[in-house]
């Protein structure tokens, strides 16, 4: 074997444990932050259920109250613009 082909087994070794050091860390950071992350969502899960239960009945009283009111609104419209169109 020559000195070139010991240089080249040399450098594709070195780059591959490079790219598998690389990949290890990125894993670990990516795991740490889902951990984080968990830990974070966790500790505000307490905080965020009633806030999302009175949040999603708000949202869905003002979609009663848009339905109750839309309907109210196309009769009136109806109502007055046929009278108009009769000349009445």
């Amino acid at each position: 074997m020559t000195s070139f082909d010991q240089r080249e087994n040399a450098f594709e070794a070195e780059f591959a444990h490079r790219d598998e050091l690389a990949f290890k860390v990125r894993q670990r950071a990516i795991r740490l932050l889902a951990l984080w992350a968990a830990d974070v969502l966790a500790s505000q899960a307490k905080l965020v259920k009633p806030t999302s239960r009175t949040l999603l009945r708000s949202i869905l009283q003002a979609q009663r109250r848009m339905l109750r009111l839309g309907a109210s609104w196309r009769i009136s419209v109806r109502g007055p613009s046929a009278n108009k169109m009769s000349g009445g």
